[in-house]
């Protein structure tokens, strides 16, 4: 999805800028190419301490061919920080992550001082360019990397457990990861659930915001998404029913309070219908699929219906229509979009097949619809289908598809780099005994070079989201 570059300052953020010029170097001694031309450099547009202990930071995008990393740079006493002498430790390889929330004490910064802050941009070569220099200044009091809150059970393994709805309620919860201003976990009831979209902080801990997104005697469930539709540097929200109904795809703008639920407003600004009259609900996610700088909407036919995926403009314009596997199946199809596979700038799209027939997962490249690679996520007989998501899963700082499985498989998360091949994440986000899946998401939540895993439950579990930072 595009990445949100905020255009609203917090009142209480700390934010000082200083005109540092941009530098350039080869680092490392590795431009082994030859090619010393080095990378255009980015604008770091706003650094500042948010509170809570997190630092944000928001740049321009890098368009270079042969872009490698962004890297953040962080000094003390060097008023012109920049990769590798001033190394915070953070690097990304997603060209379209243009902001960054991280834990002041990820970053080699303390509380009680200021700090020259920079993000230099590697390229492929190993040439490296500078951004302009900001300051950062965390407070004497700000919370130590050991405050703790008592809203949640903490896995020292692998993160937090949130209950997102009534505890009886064993519907599955589906996930989304989105960033208004700054990132949030969007929950979702499944099947036997009203359309209650819950709108959790970036630590799966405060709930920031719920309301009913359909009629809320409808007890099919949602599906939900984020992404900036309309390249005004804020996501939107999008829900689809998940069953049983038309595709009534909304889109909202989202306000969001300043500390809790209760004070925030949701705006429709589109609406229309997806998937002709077909009453089997829908998937959805959202990217960047033509390179405009707006996200497009994703939408797959729900349980019940063929493998049909639409790609569609914000307002419902229809881009394109195909069916990701064979006409002839019925189980419906799950849709995540995002990040670019095929390198072409371009967000490209992930289907995974529904409960009933398979496993199958495909990447289409976007604009072209050809598939760039497909495979089977789980072992020939499973037939539990494939709920899919994409990020940075590994400390390889590539792209990867993250893929939970469907109704009627355990709840194993797994990882698969763009080749097709598996990478080593690998884990039971639930008890291994339980066979009714589990929804994934990612996102940068708390910082650091690959992303956290949001895992729900699917059909039949109890309402515990976790959002896992260690896997």
């Amino acid at each position: 999805m595009v990445s949100v570059l905020a255009v609203v300052l917090v009142a209480a953020c700390a934010l000082l800028f200083s005109p540092g010029l941009a530098s350039a170097t080869c680092s490392g001694g590795s431009c082994g190419s030859g090619d010393s031309t080095p990378p255009t450099a980015v604008t770091l547009e706003q650094a500042y301490y948010e509170g809570d202990c997190n630092v944000v930071f928001r740049w321009t995008k890098n368009m270079d061919s042969d872009f490698a990393h962004y890297k953040l740079a962080v000094s003390e006493t060097d008023s012109t920080p920049s990769y590798p002498d001033n190394y915070a430790g953070w690097v990304s390889s997603n060209r379209d992550q243009i902001s960054l929330r991280v834990p002041y004490y990820n970053i080699k910064m303390s509380p009680g001082h200021t700090y020259y802050v920079a993000i230099s941009v590697r390229d492929s070569s190993g040439n490296v360019s500078t951004s302009n220099v900001m300051t950062v200044s965390v407070p004497s009091d700000a919370p130590t990397k050991t405050t703790t809150s008592t809203k949640t059970t903490v896995d020292p393994v692998s993160g937090t457990s949130n209950m997102a709805y009534p505890e009886t309620f064993r519907g599955g919860v589906r996930v989304a990861d989105a960033e208004f201003c700054t990132k949030y976990i969007l929950t979702g009831p499944g099947e036997g659930g009203g359309p209650h979209v819950r709108i959790w902080d970036h630590t799966n801990q405060y709930l920031r915001g719920e309301f009913m997104a359909f009629e809320a005697s409808d007890r099919n469930g949602i599906n939900l998404a984020a992404g900036d539709v309309d390249g005004d540097a804020h996501d939107e929200l999008i829900v689809v029913p998940g069953a049983n109904n038309r595709a009534h795809v909304k889109v909202y703008d989202v306000e969001l309070g300043a500390t809790e639920a209760g004070d925030e407003t949701y705006t429709i600004k589109h609406e229309w219908y997806a998937l002709g009259t077909a009453t089997v609900g829908a998937s959805v996610a959202a990217g960047d699929v033509d390179g405009d700088g707006k996200d497009e909407i994703i939408v797959g036919a729900g349980p019940g219906g063929g493998p049909q995926v639409e790609i569609y403009e914000a307002d419902g314009t229809l881009i394109q229509s195909f069916f990701a596997f064979s006409e002839e199946l019925r189980t419906g199809v799950f849709v995540a979009s995002g990040r670019d596979f095929s390198g072409d700038n371009r967000d490209d799209i992930v289907i995974g097949e529904g409960p009933g027939h398979g496993s199958g997962v495909r990447i289409v490249t976007s604009g072209t619809w050809a598939t760039y690679k497909a495979f089977d996520a789980f072992a020939e007989g499973v037939t539990s289908g494939a709920h899919v998501a994409v990020g940075n899963f590994d400390d390889d700082l590539d792209v990867e598809v993250l893929v939970g499985a469907g109704d009627g498989g355990g709840p194993q998360v797994l990882a698969y780099n763009r080749d097709g091949s598996r990478s080593a994440t690998n884990f039971f986000a639930y008890d291994s005994g339980f066979r009714g899946g589990v929804y994934v998401a990612g996102g940068q939540m708390v910082g650091g070079g690959q992303d956290e895993i949001i895992t729900g439950p699917g059909p039949g579990g109890g309402p515990n989201v976790r959002l896992i930072t260690s896997y």
